[in-house]
C-alpha cells in the first residue's frame, strides 16, 4: 500500500475524527448525538460570533 501525505478538501480524515469524538462525548454525558451537535451550534443572531481567542465566525450572509 503506497503511503504519502494525504490531501483532500475539507481535510476528511480530520472531519471523521471529530465526529467520531462528538458521538463518543454524547455518549458519555447521555445525550443524543444530534442533540449535542444542536446545542454547539451558534445561532444566526449571534453572527459575527466572537471566539474567546479574538477570532470571529461569520455566516457569509449580507446583511444590508
Amino acid at each position: 500500500m503506497p503511503i504519502s501525505a494525504y490531501r483532500g478538501a475539507g481535510r476528511p480524515d480530520i472531519a471523521y475524527a471529530i465526529e467520531r469524538l462528538v458521538d463518543y462525548a454524547a455518549h458519555e454525558h447521555g445525550y443524543d448525538p444530534i442533540e449535542l451537535r444542536r446545542k454547539n451550534i451558534i445561532p444566526r443572531d449571534a453572527m459575527p460570533y466572537k471566539t474567546p481567542n479574538a477570532g470571529a465566525y461569520d455566516s457569509g450572509i449580507s446583511r444590508r
